[in-house]
């Protein structure tokens, strides 16, 4: 596209900066919470409103149906997919963004919810459409959206509707993104190109009938919560250390891991701040800190619940820990190894009580090549808009939505496209600023036109 035509959209994007916050507010006043599974109508407000925004940018779109699945025993209504198709021209490449509309529901029903990592973003990618066409430009690629309202609630069901209409939703493309990450986390533009994957275990030592006095009976019983102790402690030492062996597939670090740690604009001093803690592990060497945070595999103790009863030996306790996974783990093992280990261990106790182990969730790590042509579009589309070389950093989270969503698509690039600001992303509190928000809408336009010509 030549640079006449760029600016000229780009000053349409300025020229509208008077109407952005009234759109915003609209957008943000429309329910996208999942309450639970199969609780919502056929079609969701927020689906309607994805619908009819890309009807009138002249798409054909298609309501997916996908049927019904039993949830707590009932036989409920999946949540629609929004599938739809701008056609450019059958010479361009294709392009699929995958979307989601929904939101976790917290206790105040604030709808604005989303407006980072949800529906703002989906509105940047209409609004950037919406400008292509205002400025009588012809997008430089065939896009496509493949929108959905399930990914916290219903998402077994959502890639089982995937896998079976590959052929139909993904034929022709070339190009996958996705918009759920911000481009900025304090003031350094960021594109991300990984998360850790996660496995939830469940653990339960159970005794006698109930609970009994601890005055009566205290030294008498071998009691669930000191079996539970010594169990946790087995796993990992108080200063993060793992106690299992799982270190044998995790991918060597590579000297450009090594270099962009160094070179990371991660602040030690914000990050401190913002847990709350006095001091961090690893000695707050900054290197160690990205790493054992983004790109190590770690274990995390949850809760140790008893029923909280005072002045009672509990005869039921149950552990919550979560174990997060990374290049090359695999989730097999890493499930064996935790429930050998804890077998072991309590039988090592030997104890009169009962064990108990039960897998709670098993998410998949994600890892893109930064270095494709997909990547390497929206490395020059954020350097263009914000004017300033942005980092590509791995998360410590888990989104397993998009490496499920690599498995049924591969060998397609699927890359996130970064929109928006990193200030309580997914929170009751989710925020972004104007300047953001349009240099998103920005972005978008620029990788549109970076994408053609790869």
């Amino acid at each position: 596209m030549a640079d006449d035509t760029m600016n000229k959209i780009y000053r349409n994007i300025e020229k509208k900066r008077v109407s952005y916050p009234k759109i915003i507010n609209e957008v943000s006043g429309i329910s996208s919470v999942d309450e639970h599974p199969g609780s919502k109508l056929p079609m969701s407000k927020a689906l309607k409103w994805a619908e009819s925004n890309l009807k009138h940018l002249g798409a054909f779109v298609t309501v997916a149906d996908l049927g019904y699945a039993e949830f707590d025993g009932k036989r409920k209504r999946i949540t629609p997919v929004v599938y739809a198709a701008l056609r450019a021209d059958v010479g361009k490449p294709t392009l699929c963004v995958y979307a989601h509309l929904d939101t976790k529901k917290d206790k105040k029903d604030l709808f604005g919810k989303g407006v980072v990592d949800s529906k703002g973003p989906l509105l940047c990618w209409f609004l950037a459409i919406q400008c292509y066409k205002s400025v009588g430009a012809e997008l430089p690629v065939n896009v496509r959206f493949l929108i959905e309202n399930a990914k916290d609630y219903e998402e077994d069901e959502l890639l089982k509707y995937l896998r079976t209409s590959k052929e139909l939703l993904f034929h022709g493309v070339k190009f996958i993104c996705l918009s759920d990450s911000p481009v900025l986390e304090g003031k350094k533009p960021l594109i991300t190109y990984g998360f850790r994957g996660r496995c939830g275990f469940e653990v339960t030592v159970e005794g006698g009938k109930g609970s009994v006095d601890c005055g009566q009976y205290s030294g008498a019983v071998q009691e669930v919560m000191t079996d539970m102790v010594a169990l946790m402690s087995s796993l990992v030492t108080t200063k993060g250390e793992v106690l299992l062996n799982l270190s044998q597939d995790v991918a060597a670090v590579t000297p450009e891991e090594e270099k962009a740690c160094h070179a990371s604009c991660f602040s030690v001093t914000d990050y401190r701040q913002k847990t709350g803690a006095n001091v961090l592990l690893h000695k707050e060497n900054k290197k160690s800190l990205l790493m054992h945070r983004n790109r190590f595999s770690s274990l995390s103790i949850h809760s140790i619940d008893s029923g909280d009863l005072i002045n009672s030996i509990p005869m039921k306790v149950t552990a919550k820990c979560t174990i997060t996974t990374v290049p090359h783990q695999r989730r097999n093992d890493v499930k064996n190894t935790v429930i050998n280990h804890l077998t072991k261990k309590f039988k090592d106790l030997k104890s009169n009580n009962k064990l108990n182990i039960e897998i709670t969730s098993v998410d998949k790590y994600w890892l893109g090549d930064y270095n494709d042509k997909n990547y390497t579009a929206i490395y020059k589309a954020v350097h263009k808009v914000m004017k300033e070389e942005p980092e590509f950093v791995r998360k410590g989270s888990c989104y397993s939505a998009i490496a499920e969503l690599q498995e049924i698509v591969e060998p397609m690039s699927v890359a996130l496209l970064p929109v928006g600001y990193a200030d309580a992303t997914g929170s009751l509190c989710a925020q972004t600023d104007m300047r953001t928000f349009m240099d998103g809408v920005k972005i978008i336009v620029a990788y549109l036109d970076l994408l053609s010509k790869a």
